[in-house]
């Protein structure tokens, strides 16, 4: 079926009728969607990501023309050969979140932190002083 379709119509019809791969292989590979939510606290845009099992090793986050692109890997434990699996459904998953900003933010004061499973990213928002960067005012000759 995966000729048919082009790849990201394809992850959404294997997320819809969840027929994702459930074999034990080493090399196997799912890709996620974690759940997000987005908020204001003050002058502050808080992302929160739903990433139980994750650490800051397995994360990394950039914010770059009004978006923050959030992606990352987690490692499924290496196979013990003294074990005899009846059933093995944990393998290694990634997840790559490009999100839109509803306003332009300040990244040299983001902070990001990991707290009860979730990842929260906080994001003070662009002050207009900062917006104006290098403008150069326009006088007229003499």
């Amino acid at each position: 079926m995966r000729g048919f379709l082009p790849n990201d119509l394809f992850s959404i019809f294997t997320e819809v009728f969840d027929l994702s791969p459930r074999i034990n292989s080493d090399t196997l590979v799912k890709q996620t969607l974690p759940a997000v939510d987005m908020y204001e606290e003050g002058d502050t845009l808080v992302i929160r990501l739903e990433l139980p099992g994750y650490t800051e090793k397995d994360v990394n986050i950039s914010v770059q023309n009004n978006s923050v692109r959030i992606w990352g890997q987690k490692k499924k434990e290496q196979s013990k050969k003294e074990r005899r699996y009846f059933m093995k459904e944990i393998f290694t998953t990634s997840f790559n979140r490009t999100i839109s900003l509803p306003y332009p933010v300040d990244e040299a004061k983001a902070e990001a932190y990991f707290e009860d499973g979730y990842l929260v990213i906080r994001l003070p928002r662009l002050t207009t002083d900062k917006k104006r960067g290098n403008i150069i005012p326009i006088k007229r000759k003499k």
